[in-house]
C-alpha cells in the first residue's frame, strides 16, 4: 500500500467532534479522573471534544486570528487551579468549535504552515496499544491495519503523533516542576468546584497561560 497523502477534502475540518460511544466516553472520563488526583481538572465532557490544542498553539492561532479577522474562541479543555495566585493554568485547550474557523470552502487552511499537531498527525493517534486510525477521514474507513502497518504508510503523521504525545508529558513535567519550585500550588477539590473556580477566573486564562508556560 502507497504511502498515505492528504486529499485535502476539509471532512476533518468541518465534521469534527461527537466521534466517542458512550462506553468510550465513560472510560475517557475514568482516565481523566486520575489527574484529578494530581489537581489536574476536565472542563469540558470528551462528547464535546473537538481539536486539542496546546498553549503555544492557542497563542499563535489567537495572534493568526485578529490577522485574518476570523472569530476564535478556544475553550479551556485541561485546567488546574492555583491555590498561591487564585487564578487558574490551563494545561490544554480545545478549539471549541464543530467546525474550524481557520478553514475556507475555497481556500483550504487558512494557517496550514501554522496548524496544531493535532491536525499534522490526522488521522493517526497513539494510543496504549500502539498507532491506530481515526475513522473520520474517509481514507481510512475501510483500511484494517496494525500498529506496525500504520508506522509503514502514515510516516509523516507518526511523527507528528509522537510530537502530540511528547508534548503531552512535557506539559505534565512542567506542571510538576513548577510544583517542586513552589511556584504553584494546586488546589485539590470536586471537579465541580474546580469549574467554578474556572469560570470565576475566566478573564485571567491567557495572561496566566503566558505566565506560567512560557521560557
Amino acid at each position: 500500500m502507497e504511502r498515505f497523502s492528504c486529499q485535502r477534502c476539509g471532512i476533518c475540518c468541518t465534521n469534527i467532534g461527537g466521534r466517542f460511544s458512550d462506553s468510550e466516553i465513560r472510560r475517557i472520563e475514568k482516565g481523566f479522573r486520575e489527574l484529578e488526583k494530581l489537581g489536574i481538572y476536565l472542563a469540558i465532557s470528551p462528547k464535546d471534544f473537538s481539536i486539542p490544542l496546546f498553549p503555544e498553539e492557542v497563542k499563535t492561532l489567537l495572534r493568526l486570528s485578529k490577522e485574518l479577522k476570523i472569530d476564535f474562541h478556544p475553550l479551556p479543555k485541561l485546567f488546574l487551579v492555583d491555590s498561591k495566585s487564585k487564578s487558574c493554568i490551563v494545561v490544554e485547550w480545545d478549539l471549541g468549535a464543530g467546525s474550524c474557523p481557520f478553514y475556507d470552502i475555497e481556500k483550504g487552511c487558512l494557517v496550514y504552515e501554522n496548524r496544531p499537531l493535532a491536525c499534522r498527525s490526522f488521522p493517526v493517534i497513539l494510543g496504549l496499544d500502539g498507532y491506530e486510525l481515526l475513522k473520520l477521514c474517509p481514507q481510512t474507513r475501510c483500511l484494517d491495519l496494525s500498529s506496525e502497518e500504520i508506522e509503514k504508510i502514515f510516516v509523516e503523521e507518526v511523527i507528528y503523533a509522537k510530537e502530540f504525545l511528547k508534548r503531552v508529558e512535557e506539559n505534565k513535567e512542567r506542571i510538576m516542576n513548577l510544583i517542586r519550585m513552589g511556584e504553584i500550588s494546586p488546589l485539590l477539590v470536586d471537579r465541580k468546584n474546580a469549574l467554578n473556580f474556572l469560570s470565576k477566573y475566566k478573564s485571567k486564562l491567557i495572561q496566566l497561560l503566558n505566565y506560567s508556560f512560557e521560557d
